[in-house]
């Protein structure tokens, strides 16, 4: 059959670079602002001729498609399961044949209803074909599998456990960190190629990173009308979003991405407030912290729902997870390597970035409570990659590359726990877990076994809050030879 064309954005949406729900008649954007809606006209191919087949066959293939959600589906549209982020299934090795499109809505026709005979068997698409596709998620259970998106939690610590000093350095670093996503465009929880040029940059994001801009630029002259600004952006954010409860996800609603883009923006204008010195803007941004917070497990939610969809329907059963160990052995053709390093550079870009905004969130979270002399309960720990230089990559062959020779360098962990996993079906062996793919709170080991020139700069700070800060000093000069790192703001 031949394939059906996705359904594309609304022409006004496509015009002012907005995200559109491809809604019939008129998408809601459009309704909003009362303007036309029109959609522009889809292409069909003309079917080849072995590809004829007849009336009742066809409409059955079409009821079919239209009730079956497509897993490899790259629609910009939330899919009906809950996979709502092409980011996590966007890859460039996709069977040319596989159909990509996916319906507004559910059909009202009353025979969609009925049961489907069972579809045959595709032909033309063999699982040789998804092998691919496959491995590349094989290759990002690591950080993808169910798993790992558990949240740790540890016994209640004595209430004199934070010095003042160690406080108020993490809100530093906290304030630092978002003057460098002005100046450089990414920081340690804002990655650069989230929203590089040609990437999916949200208008709350947008308007935070000029808010931000605009405050590093206040003077004792401007400083009212940087403060009234930054009260009407966030009111203007917070009135765009959906209204949900504490028990809502937002899924159907919200992509992935989207829920990151919005705890990132609702973060940056929270630092920039809860820290400014301002009475008015520190009250402000408290009224707020509780909308964080569930925005935060919202977006913690609807990330683990993604990966677990994406084990339960991409992750390949282990023939596939032998034949990509075998092909390791084999060298593969450069653009084959090339397509499944972006692949997996991508996952992982969107898995980290909802890990650290998840826990610097929380963190901050907690840490001005105790700051202002209350007691906040743990919210948890949770996996995350502290190897530095994986962050910081500026590209996807660079990050591969990195990855490479941590395999390399730790071939006996990766041994065994691919062993590991054969036997308790938990997260595999990879380049990069089990020495730098840690727990926040069980850490410790890194003490032990790498220098903290080696330790990504977002766990230095984290360990600083979690272990203290002068076992986090006594550690980093321990291993100066390795490198010095600066832990104080």
């Amino acid at each position: 059959m031949a394939r059906i064309s996705k359904q594309k954005a609304c022409i006004a949406c496509t015009e002012s670079k907005r995200r559109c729900d491809k809604g019939l008649p008129s998408c809601t954007r459009c309704d909003d602002r009362d303007v036309d809606c029109h959609y522009p006209v889809t292409k069909r191919r003309r079917p080849r001729p072995h590809e004829a087949v007849g009336l009742s066959e066809a409409a059955v293939s079409s009821a079919a498609a239209v009730a079956t959600p497509d897993l490899f589906s790259l629609d910009a549209g939330p899919l009906s399961i809950g996979l709502g982020s092409n980011p996590w299934i966007d890859f460039g090795n996709l069977p040319s044949d596989v159909n990509t499109a996916q319906p507004a809505a559910a059909p009202v026709n009353p025979q969609a209803s009925a049961p489907l005979p069972q579809q045959a068997p595709n032909t033309t698409t063999s699982d040789t074909d998804r092998d691919p596709v496959a491995r590349d998620i094989a290759r990002s259970k690591w950080f993808l599998a169910p798993s790992t998106w558990r949240i740790d939690h540890l016994p209640t610590p004595p209430r004199n456990i934070y010095p003042t000093s160690v406080l108020t350095n993490f809100t530093r670093g906290l304030q630092t960190w978002v003057h460098r996503w002005v100046l450089h465009g990414h920081n340690p929880f804002i990655h650069r190629s989230m929203y590089a040029e040609g990437n999916y940059f949200p208008s709350c994001l947008q308007d935070a990173f000029t808010s931000a801009s605009m405050y590093h630029h206040k003077t004792p002259q401007n400083e009212a009308f940087v403060h009234r600004i930054l009260d009407e952006r966030v009111t203007a954010m917070m009135a765009s979003q959906p209204v949900t409860d504490e028990t809502s996800l937002s899924v159907p609603l919200l992509e992935t991405r989207d829920h990151l883009a919005r705890v990132q923006a609702l973060f940056v204008y929270t630092v920039l407030r809860l820290f400014d010195g301002s009475i008015s803007q520190r009250a402000a941004a408290e009224v707020h912290l509780p909308t964080l917070s569930l925005w935060c497990r919202q977006l913690w939610d609807s990330a683990a729902l993604d990966a677990n969809a994406l084990s339960e329907n991409l992750v390949p059963v282990s023939k596939y997870c032998n034949d990509m160990s075998a092909q390791r052995n084999n060298p593969r053709d450069e653009d084959d390597t090339y397509d499944s390093d972006l692949s997996t550079y991508n996952l992982w870009v969107l898995s980290e970035s909802v890990r650290r905004t998840w826990l610097i969130v929380t963190c901050t979270v907690g840490v001005y409570a105790t700051l202002k002399g209350s007691w906040s309960e743990c919210p948890g720990g949770a996996l995350f990659t502290a190897r530095a230089g994986l962050w910081d990559a500026p590209s996807a062959p660079r990050w591969a590359s990195l990855c490479r020779e941590l395999a390399a360098e730790n071939k006996d962990a990766y041994e065994r726990l691919t062993r590991e996993e054969t036997q308790t079906g938990g997260v595999g062996g990879t380049c990069c877990d089990g020495t730098f793919f840690v727990p926040s709170f069980h850490s410790e080991g890194l003490f032990r076994n790498a220098a903290a020139a080696d330790v990504d700069e977002f766990a230095r700070h984290l360990f600083t809050i979690i272990w203290g800060l002068d076992r986090v000093e006594s550690w980093a000069l321990k291993t100066a030879s390795a490198g010095e790192v600066c832990l104080t703001y």
